[in-house]
């Protein structure tokens, strides 16, 4: 619920204060790409449920139309493109139809094959030799996800909306996307939160649903069914020929085993206590129950080696919303600043920054502009200086591998405030602190 609260809100007031028409979004029958459509869908209910449909366009005064069909307003809010082929399948392309359908999008459905073969050809006849899956393997698969940029960049530009990347935390920590393909975009909702998450958030959306209240004061779920066609698949790239049967956990390792390497590599574990680590959260998870000793050593040489080489990667993706479901993220980039032993303060003062560490494009970073602090700029000093002492305090503890406070939730609604951007008090750019689960309800009100 805070998850789905705190993202959709984001969404709509970063998209408001960009001025943009909306949303675009490549969908691709996966998770990811059903997760942040949906997110979209719920920054429409919630704000017709705080101010109606009528208040509601008001406030997204950039959007081009203003019927007054919550249809019309649907469709124009999220532009959705599914692009095929030769290895995607059926279930994948009708999982992004029902989707679109449930989400309400303007929805358009083409084949990229004909230019995939085009650059194929051309590239074969350059190097003299044609492209194998035998040799070629990941080129041949990453220039059919490059494919899709172009396609969907086109339809954001005509519509003047915003690319939305799909890309999330469990994939950026080891690189496990198409640079200048899938991880294109201007804004980058889930890039905190992990793949696990993900898919327990979209069996939650499916089977239970967003709590709407009433203006009576009753109030009743809100799911959507149509995540079923996305629930009962196993993620997939669909860029290998259909008969190689590829998973993303086959070409990774379970998800649920790589979220809890990454714990402990953060925790700056290593060697053996490593793999102590890793075995002991492990016992936890009923799948890696009797898991031997030999494949958890295979996953973490893995991860260990995919991590660091996945560097520049993370440093490109789009900005992310700072929202995590784990005591220890976003902090793709902090280990690579931090590892070398320094302290904060003594980071701080080789850099000539008084500034606390903050979070900034959904990793660490040290800024002299309090006011950058939060994805969208333009918040007050005051709220600033407050957001800044507390990252302050929740980065020493991460530093330090220690389990205490994590981040507050700074989300002010401006579908409430008063108060409009043209007024120079836009509202505050949602945050969902660390550990979700702990969530206390006087933090949330504080």
């Amino acid at each position: 619920e805070e998850f789905a609260r705190a993202i959709s809100l984001a969404l709509l007031d970063y998209m408001r204060k960009c001025h943009a028409r909306g949303f675009t979004l490549s969908l691709s029958g996966g998770a990811d790409s059903a997760a942040v459509a949906v997110l979209v869908l719920l920054g429409r209910i919630f704000g017709i449920e705080e101010l109606g449909e009528r208040g509601l366009k008001e406030r997204l005064a950039s959007l081009t139309r203003q019927n007054d069909e919550q249809s019309d307003l649907a469709s124009e809010l999220l532009t959705t493109v599914y692009q095929a082929t030769a290895n995607s399948g059926e279930v994948t392309r009708s999982a992004a139809e029902r989707v679109a359908r449930a989400v309400g999008s303007r929805h358009f459905e083409f084949s990229i094959d004909s230019i995939v073969e085009s650059y194929k050809a051309l590239i074969a006849e350059a190097i003299g030799r044609p492209l194998t899956w035998d040799k070629d393997d990941l080129p041949l698969q990453n220039i059919q996800a490059r494919t899709r940029a172009p396609g969907v960049w086109l339809l954001a530009n005509l519509s003047d909306s915003l690319l939305l990347s799909t890309g999330n935390r469990s994939e950026a920590s080891v690189g496990y996307m198409t640079m200048d393909g899938d991880s294109c975009g201007a804004l980058s909702p889930i890039a905190a939160v992990s793949k696990v998450f993900i898919r327990k958030w979209l069996l939650w959306m499916e089977k239970t649903g967003v709590f709407l209240r009433h203006a009576d004061g009753s109030g009743e779920r809100f799911a959507v069914p149509a995540l079923a066609a996305i629930n009962d698949q196993q993620p997939t790239a669909e860029l290998r020929p259909p008969e190689a049967g590829q998973t993303d956990e086959g070409d990774l390792m379970p998800y649920s085993v790589l979220n809890i390497i990454e714990e402990g590599v953060v925790r700056r574990l290593g060697g053996e206590e490593l793999l102590d680590f890793v075995r002991e959260k492990a016992a936890a998870v009923p799948e890696l129950c009797g898991t031997d000793r030999g494949m958890f050593e295979t996953w973490i040489a893995r991860f260990c080696r995919m991590f660091p080489r996945a560097a520049w990667k993370r440093r490109r993706t789009a900005r992310g919303s700072i929202s995590t479901d784990t005591p220890w993220g976003p902090v793709k980039e902090m280990i690579c600043r931090f590892w070398s032993g320094t302290s904060v303060k003594e980071n701080k003062k080789r850099r000539g920054v008084d500034f606390p560490l903050t979070v900034m494009r959904g990793k660490f970073s040290l800024s002299a502009a309090p006011e950058r602090c939060i994805l969208c700029a333009g918040i007050d000093q005051r709220a600033s200086d407050a957001i800044l002492k507390t990252n302050g305090a929740v980065c020493d503890d991460l530093i330090s591998g220690r389990r205490e406070k994590t981040a507050l939730t700074a989300a002010s609604s401006f579908w409430s405030s008063a108060d409009s951007v043209s007024a120079g008090a836009p509202g505050l750019f949602a945050l969902i602190r660390s550990e979700m689960s702990l969530m206390s309800p006087a933090l949330v009100a504080r």
